[in-house]
């Protein structure tokens, strides 16, 4: 009933790396890599690294020129097995307002970005049991638009500014009457919209505001946005149809970046996956290794330099295990790089067996059990990470890690969408 805060171990794997000191977030996978290539390189001078029997193993890499059939093979060691997991399947975040004064984080999936933005809602209303919702469009951290239902994935994911999308539930007003917000320090959900007359007083009505931007909660972590708040009257305007004027405001805080997204990551909320069809975005670890381990064609900027054509050619490379270590690290690449910057989270939920069975090239049968699975929570700006590991003392039984707190979980639940590395022993 105890737990440990590795602060020592912080301390000096900060000492040795600057990619590690200091309180950011920082990848499981790149800090695994880094912690046992250091570490076997250092035993390695004294002659003693016993690491590299039981992490590395052996690929065995060929490459046949399409033109005249010439093979070349080569080996390289490695210590994970890196997967990739995207089925051609991209993900739109929406963050949700629902009456309840509720947040959800909508990771909504699509294979077809001309998808309208009409199926979108309707798809959310129908699995969450919705009241009729309104999409609007951040832009630039500044100012919000509405989404008209005729629109695409397309025309929002090719906007070239920064963007956000947002999900209100039944709020029965124009379109016309949206608010435009300018934020000058943006963390969603930082905006606003209502339909208040200006017989108002302009005070009461702002502290009126405030609480629809940060909700009714009375928590601490929400007195302390509205107390950093404040909000001004840029403008009026008119809509003759329903003679009511509507103002526009400017909402600015004192906050500096990091707090706001602290505060929002502590704000209530909860994280929905959904897809555009009805069929779920599935896979299996065995499909993933197929995929890994099947042709790759080489061509166009890819083209390889044939041996004995002496000249770039098309080609195909396929991949083997060559060599198995005792403990095989299987990394889900849940995060994809998209264009010059940006990344994406891919939610895609893989299947993975507790034995595992793998060939190597000799025709030899490996078993695997896994030990152990990294999770990821949360989405690209944020996350948390939990593990589940088999208990030492009954290895039929399995315990969840999540921070200072540890309980018994059943194996049924080892196998989730988010589940980022994994670890195999060999029997």
């Amino acid at each position: 009933n105890q737990s440990v805060a590795p602060r020592e171990f912080k301390r000096v794997i900060s000492a040795h790396s600057e990619q590690f000191a200091g309180n950011d977030q920082s990848d499981a996978h790149e800090f695994l890599t880094f912690l046992i290539d250091r570490m076997h390189e250092e035993l390695k001078t004294a002659k003693q690294s016993i690491l590299q029997k039981i992490f590395y193993g052996i690929f065995k890499s060929m490459i046949q020129c399409i033109k005249c059939n010439y093979i070349a093979s080569s080996k390289e060691p490695f210590l994970c097995t890196s997967l990739p997991i995207d089925n051609d399947v991209d993900t739109i975040e929406i963050v949700l307002y629902k009456t309840s004064n509720q947040l959800c984080l909508v990771n909504f999936e699509y294979e077809d970005e001309n998808i309208r933005i009409r199926d979108v809602k309707a798809k959310i209303e129908r699995e969450l049991h919705l009241s009729e919702l309104e999409v609007f469009l951040l832009i630039d951290n500044s100012a919000m638009f509405p989404i008209r239902d005729e629109q695409t994935i397309s025309d929002v994911v090719r906007c070239k500014s920064n963007w956000q999308l947002y999900a209100l539930e039944n709020l029965n007003y124009l379109s016309e009457s949206l608010l435009k917000v300018n934020i000058t320090k943006h963390i969603p959900p930082f905006f606003a919209k209502c339909d208040i007359e200006l017989k108002n007083e302009p005070l009461l009505l702002a502290e009126h505001i405030k609480k629809m931007v940060v909700g009714d909660s009375s928590a601490e972590t929400t007195k302390l946005i509205i107390q950093n708040l404040s909000l001004n009257i840029v403008s009026t305007k008119s809509i003759e149809a329903d003679k009511i004027e509507y103002i526009s405001l400017e909402l600015k805080t004192n906050l500096k970046p990091a707090d706001l997204r602290s505060l929002w990551a502590k704000l209530p909320h909860i994280e929905v996956k959904l897809h555009s069809s009805n069929v779920a975005n599935y896979d299996t670890l065995y499909t993933c290794l197929a995929k890994f381990t099947g042709t790759e064609k080489l061509a166009g900027n890819n083209q390889w330099i044939c041996g004995r054509c002496r000249a770039f050619q098309d080609a195909n490379k396929i991949i083997r295990y060559l060599v198995l270590p005792q403990v095989l690290i299987i990394h889900l690449k849940r995060f994809k790089v998209i264009g010059k910057r940006a990344r994406k989270k891919i939610y895609s939920l893989v299947d993975f067996p507790i034995i595992l069975l793998l060939d190597t090239t000799d025709g030899q049968r490996h078993m695997y059990a896994l030990h152990a699975v990294i999770n990821h929570i949360g989405d690209i700006e944020s996350g948390h990470y939990t593990a589940y590991c088999r208990d030492l003392r009954n290895r039929n039984e399995w315990l969840e890690f999540d921070d200072n707190r540890v309980r018994s979980i059943k194996d049924t639940q080892l196998v989730t969408d988010k589940a980022y590395v994994l670890f195999y022993e060999r029997i």
